[in-house]
């Protein structure tokens, strides 16, 4: 990792006087496989409750500051968007954070017969998603839920007689009906209908609306991207073109890393990841929460350049086994 990382700090610096800026903006392709190998290498187990109490402090941090009226709205009134930030300086890593802790805080409850905390947790997390006006939060709010629940769910529905297995049945679809009917009275729907009617899409269904409403014109991104990184010499293909351009980043991780670092940055990512993930032994609640993590990674980013999010992939690793 020192080999390669003097060799992009040579390459870019032949490229560009600003030192600096080189620095760091290369620091930031190392803070992932350094944290990885750090927390595989360092002989200690962290229990699931630790975690726990760092989402509560998240949390408890987040809905005091909505409360006392001491955080930062994520959008500027004129947009006419709506989201809380809290005391954190970016909505879309507290998310990933939040949704990095939550599943092994949650499991971790239910492990231990906690009801009352499970619900107040879940609670809780929801008014944080509300408060954020972003998919991300609420949708992984959602996918957790279901991911820690589903087993018992279909086992007590297995054990329940036929006519008890058709009113639940119409109990859950009556359930989701109304979850569907609800969302249009939160945050992130109506951000999104702002969002819509800025760039009057009127086919929901067209890509247009998935590059502008779903992913924030990061699909734009990664064509402009895209097009410029293929009629780069040789070089900047291996080593990137870096930040100094006029370019916007795609904010999909996996591309800003092809792109600003080439492909001897994506080498530099893939390795360790492979070397760690190979000689470790995941529960299930774990590996949900990584492979979680990579797909928020590849919508919205701000996930494996940021070293206040990827620092949990390695405290993750550590987690005590007790069970499944």
């Amino acid at each position: 990792l020192i080999i390669s990382g003097i060799v992009i700090l040579t390459y870019n610096y032949l490229n560009s006087n600003n030192i600096y800026n080189i620095i760091s903006s290369t620091m930031k392709l190392y803070y992932f496989p350094v944290s990885l190998l750090f927390f595989y290498n360092i002989d200690c187990i962290i229990e699931k409750k630790y975690l726990l109490y760092t989402l509560s402090i998240y949390l408890s941090l987040f809905l005091l500051s909505y409360i006392f009226g001491f955080g930062y709205n994520t959008y500027q009134k004129v947009i006419g968007k709506e989201g809380f930030s809290g005391i954190f300086n970016s909505i879309n890593e507290i998310s990933a954070i939040i949704i990095g802790l939550f599943p092994v805080s949650l499991y971790y409850l239910k492990e231990h017969k906690k009801v009352i905390f499970e619900i107040l947790l879940v609670i809780s997390t929801l008014l944080v998603s509300l408060l954020t006006g972003t998919k991300v939060l609420m949708i992984g709010l959602i996918i957790s839920i279901i991911f820690i629940y589903y087993k018992d769910i279909i086992n007590k529905f297995n054990t329940l007689g036929k006519r008890k297995k058709i009113i639940s049945t119409i109990l859950f679809i009556i359930i989701i009906f109304l979850i569907i009917y609800l969302l249009q009275y939160t945050r992130f729907y109506k951000n999104m209908v702002v969002q819509n009617n800025f760039f009057k899409i009127s086919n929901m269904f067209s890509l247009e609306f998935l590059d502008t409403v779903i992913f924030n014109k990061r699909l734009t991104y990664l064509s402009t991207n895209f097009n410029f990184y293929i009629h780069q010499n040789i070089l900047n293909c291996i080593f990137g073109i870096g930040y100094f351009n006029s370019l916007k980043l795609v904010e999909i991780d996996i591309f800003d890393i092809i792109f600003r670092y080439g492909l001897f940055g994506l080498i530099v990512i893939i390795i360790p990841l492979v070397y760690v993930f190979k000689r470790t032994k995941l529960n299930s609640v774990q590996s949900f929460t990584i492979i979680f993590l990579m797909l928020i990674s590849l919508t919205s980013g701000h996930v494996l350049l940021n070293p206040n999010v990827l620092i949990y992939f390695g405290y993750i690793l550590k987690i005590k086994n007790e069970s499944n």
